[in-house]
């Protein structure tokens, strides 16, 4: 300093003075939580709101494969050679074989006038057969009343079976070695397809009395009545018969398998239980890992909103309650 100066002199020289900083406002509370939750909802809900599609699809996903694989591996199939019956009648409505039948079963398809029968038995042994119901009266022991039902393993082939049947059961000849000779034949009404032959003694000869015989097809069925009486007249019956075996097999046939399939009770509860938790496994489990790691992340930035940093220096604020 010279002499002579004053200290205004220096205030000058050296230029105007400083002013102290103003104070900053207290930080509050409120702030710092309200941009911790905004930050944690920000951060965390929209995951847990996408995390619900993909659960859905991947539960979609799981219960196809389970259902697919089910029906590939669990039920098992096999071959019920009593569902023949299912395309025979019990019942003729006829009168005079109004009971219940004498016999009914499955016979061997080893007829040498039927060469396509016997060729489709060997090559499609599950989708074949021959099933014989007879009826009798006891007023005649020569009476009879003869359904058989011939499944084979398509239309074509039922085809072939009804014109070789017709062929031996129709023909003028069909019962000469009875002493029976071809005496009339007629279409019996409402039975698309079918033929029938009545056999009777020749003129002056004697037998064992009349038969009429309906031959027509189903589909892959191929139906035969047969009917003998030892007086009267036998299409009476034989109509009314093949009426009802018609009528049974418009609804048999369609759809018809012996192939019967079963689904064990066992392996159907495995396969439940093992679907289920594979569905809690794949469809949960990434969700019960998601929510894990944004537990994680919430806990980080709750540490993180209680750390302050203030002018360099750090103020770590107490949780609520301590």
């Amino acid at each position: 300093m010279s002499a002579g100066s004053t200290p205004g002199d220096t205030e000058d020289q050296s230029g105007t003075a400083e002013e102290p900083d103003a104070p900053e406002p207290p930080l509050d509370p409120g702030d710092l939580e309200t941009e911790r939750d905004a930050d944690t909802v920000a951060s965390v809900a929209p995951g847990r709101r996408r995390a619900w599609p993909g659960v859905v699809v991947r539960a979609v996903v799981v219960l196809v494969v389970a259902g697919i694989g089910y029906q590939l591996v669990v039920p098992t199939s096999s071959i019920v050679r009593g569902r023949l019956s299912h395309l025979a009648i019990a019942r003729t409505g006829t009168t005079n074989f109004p009971g219940a039948p004498a016999h009914a079963g499955e016979q061997a398809a080893t007829t040498g006038s039927l060469a396509a029968m016997e060729a489709a038995t060997k090559a499609h042994p599950g989708q074949t057969g021959l099933y014989v119901v007879q009826w009798t009266t006891k007023a005649s022991s020569s009476d009879g009343l003869v359904v058989v039902t011939f499944l084979l393993p398509d239309a074509p082939t039922a085809s072939t079976v009804r014109s070789q049947l017709a062929t031996s059961q129709l023909s003028p000849t069909a019962f000469s070695q009875s002493g029976l000779v071809r005496t009339g034949q007629w279409a019996p009404a409402g039975i698309a397809g079918a033929a029938g032959s009545l056999y009777g003694p020749a003129k002056g000869a004697t037998g064992p009395g009349q038969v009429g015989v309906t031959v027509w097809q189903e589909g892959r069925v191929v139906a035969l009545v047969e009917v003998l009486l030892a007086s009267g007249s036998p299409r009476a019956d034989a109509t009314t018969a093949a009426h009802a075996e018609a009528a049974l097999l418009r609804t048999a046939v369609p759809g018809f398998t012996l192939s019967v399939t079963r689904h064990p009770m066992v392996a159907s509860v495995l396969w439940l239980v093992g679907t289920a938790a594979a569905l809690l496994l794949v469809a949960g489990g990434p969700v019960a890992f998601r929510r894990r790691r944004d537990r994680r992340a919430l806990r980080l930035q709750e540490e993180l909103a209680r750390t302050i940093h203030v002018r360099g220096a750090t103020i770590v604020r107490k949780r609520h309650g301590t």
